[in-house]
């Protein structure tokens, strides 16, 4: 056991937790994944705010509610054009 590096896990049947901390292993990096990406959600929307078009849809050019802005600061999308692209069809 001493000689083995962090993050080994082993496989065999005699460990018996080698697939339980696989498990976790990738859902732990599965919520870093997501958390660097709402990071760089939310660093975006302050570069938008700096440059002056924060609140303003990336898609439609027209201002996204104020009401979503409180709900997900970071938005780029007025909501029609979020969900399923409903708002993209003509």
């Amino acid at each position: 056991m001493n000689d083995r590096e962090p993050g080994d896990v082993q496989f065999d049947e005699e460990s018996g937790e080698g697939d339980s901390l696989a498990v976790e292993r990738d859902f732990d990096l599965a919520l870093s994944a997501q958390a660097q990406e709402k990071v760089a959600e939310i660093d975006a929307a302050l570069d938008r705010i700096i440059d002056g078009t924060y609140g303003i849809c990336v898609t439609s050019g027209q201002a996204i509610p104020k009401d979503r802005l409180r709900a997900i600061p970071w938005a780029t999308e007025r909501i029609e054009y979020k969900v399923g692209g409903l708002g993209r069809r003509h």
